[in-house]
């Protein structure tokens, strides 16, 4: 629902900053005298014929007959006081958009929708690819949203050149939201297209913004501060300023121009100062600038309310008495107390790196949610203590095991979980082998049957910090119930030889786990571990009876 309401959004918005002017200029035609509502641009290349006075002050750049615009170019200033040449250019623009208003809202509407297409389109196709990170499609279409609405309210409400607009603020937030460059690259496209519709529609515009904006997403720093950012803004700046250069430039007057020993002289370098190219590669230094400086402010806050609106929405089901929880209490009981124990574990780790332990414990809750599909086929549960396993071909108990996943999967589904939660029901094992079914399978089976990928889990491997986390927590959990002396010692190298046989296998491949936050989860998981296994004084009746005294001779 909320994806489809913010799609919904993102279309009508676009298409509305596309002729918004034009109907406001319909409905209310501007009075000389009057102050501009707003900053009226062209909106493509656009010129008029020029007055007497105008003509005798055109330069070498500009039609001899004509006042001349470029695609974006401000026509009328925001709150300049209307007057004759005002209201004659905006009478000129005006019958330009009105008409172009009827014939061309179709084509905008349909490249609006048809980009909104292709952007869920490229999110379909990057896991079927082998992309395996985790994206927020509502946190990028929020962010799309976002980035127009900057856009058109700086085109509105100033008399900025489009060359100084933030253009590249929307991948430096999709890096640094921990999206992905190759998500920022799609989101990239999709956004560039969408706000060239209302900047100013010129193939100059088009191909300025997709260089700098490809640029930013190479150079965008994942942690994004103000001293990380200061660099790649300035060469973020510096490649758009080389591409206008490259753009605008005639190489023809370059060539005439005079060699150092003929003399250059102030004139000359006056002139080449005044020239637009220049002008449009200041603005573009300024662009670069703007670009950081909004997304350093922007950051905290999107943050913030992911944060909030996350918290919210998991603290629902935070509580024990949900009903998948009473059910698998009820017809799991010792994978209930494992989930619980897990939940601490999960939790313990979290907190000593800085994860989301809210999400960790609630995760925990219920990441093996699917074993309520078959209760007995797993170990906590065979309370009895007959082993069905036993009995069963590898293959059979392999299909038991792993498919508590594929089943916590559909259960969560269905009961309209988070969708974080969910992705750690399903990453909580990654692609990890099962040993002993796979041993098991070695001495049952004929030789050179038995392939060591069937005795895997699906997967994906753990896509963030937390589902590494709750891998670790669910595995140290279930490996501390067979220690026959449990201490700090026997528990820290328990812990360490989990951690280090998931990163041999490569689990931890695909989140950011680096040696430091490693050795925090090991000593964190071990306190937590010696806490959980405390010794306690025995009490009187507890203790062996004390053997009776000899009597004395």
């Amino acid at each position: 629902m909320t994806r489809t309401v913010l799609i919904l959004s993102l279309i009508l918005l676009n298409f509305a900053s596309c002729f918004i002017e034009d109907i406001y200029l319909m409905a209310r035609p501007p009075i000389t005298g009057q102050k501009a509502a707003f900053t009226l641009r062209a909106d493509r290349p656009f010129a008029v014929p020029g007055t007497e006075t105008e003509i005798s002050q055109t330069t070498p750049q500009s039609p001899p007959s004509a006042v001349s615009f470029r695609a974006g170019e401000a026509v009328v200033p925001f709150l300049k006081e209307i007057d004759e040449r005002d209201q004659r250019l905006i009478h000129a623009l005006e019958a330009q958009r009105a008409e172009a208003l009827f014939r061309e809202s179709p084509l905008v509407l349909f490249v609006n929708i048809w980009m909104v297409v292709f952007l869920g389109f490229f999110f379909f196709v990057l896991p079927k690819g082998g992309y395996r990170r985790s994206v927020s499609h509502p946190l990028l279409l929020s962010l799309l949203i976002l980035h127009g609405l900057i856009l058109k309210a700086i085109l509105l409400f100033t008399a900025l050149p489009v060359e100084s607009l933030p253009l590249v603020l929307l991948p430096l937030l999709v890096v640094a939201l921990n999206q992905g460059r190759v998500t920022a690259v799609g989101t990239l496209l999709v956004g560039v297209v969408l706000a060239t519709l209302f900047m100013g529609r010129s193939w100059d515009l088009l191909g300025s913004s997709l260089v700098v904006g490809l640029t930013a997403v190479m150079l965008a720093p994942r942690n994004l501060r103000l001293r990380s950012a200061i660099l790649p803004c300035i060469l973020i700046s510096m490649v758009h300023a080389f591409f206008l250069i490259l753009l605008q430039l005639d190489w023809s007057a370059i060539a005439r121009l005079p060699h150092p020993g003929d003399g250059w002289n102030m004139a000359v370098l006056k002139n080449m100062a005044a020239h637009p190219w220049a002008t449009q590669s200041a603005w573009a230094l300024l662009g670069g600038a703007s670009s950081g400086a909004l997304a350093l402010l922007l950051l905290p806050l999107l943050k913030a309310g992911r944060t909030v609106g996350s918290t919210i929405t998991l603290r629902r089901y935070a509580d024990l008495d949900q009903p998948l929880l009473k059910r698998l209490f009820t017809e799991a009981p010792g994978t209930y107390q494992h989930s619980m124990n897990v939940a601490y574990l999960a939790q313990a780790a979290g907190d000593a790196i800085g994860a989301n332990p809210l999400l960790l414990r609630i995760g925990a809750y219920f990441h093996d949610i699917g074993k309520i599909q078959q209760p007995g086929g797993y170990i906590e549960n065979q309370l009895n203590g007959v082993n069905l396993h036993d009995t069963l071909d590898p293959y059979e108990s392999i299909e038991i095991i792993t498919g508590h996943v594929k089943h916590g999967l559909r259960i969560a589904r269905e009961a309209r979980l988070p969708k974080d939660i969910i992705d750690l029901v399903q990453q909580h094992h990654g692609t990890q082998a099962i040993d002993y079914f796979f041993h098991k399978a070695l001495k049952l089976k004929p030789k050179g049957s038995v392939r060591a990928g069937d005795f895997r889990y699906a997967g994906p491997k753990p896509q963030s910090i937390e589902a590494a986390l709750l891998m670790i927590a669910d595995a140290v959990e279930a490996a501390s119930r067979s220690l026959k002396s449990p201490g700090r010692e026997s528990f820290e190298k328990l812990v360490r030889f989990i951690v280090v046989k998931r990163i041999a296998d490569s689990q931890f491949s695909e989140c950011v786990l680096d040696t430091r936050d490693i050795d925090a989860i090991i000593h964190s998981v071990v306190d937590a571990l010696e806490a959980a296994f405390h010794s306690r004084v025995r009490y009187p009746w507890q203790q062996a009876p004390s053997p009776p005294s000899k009597a004395g001779n």
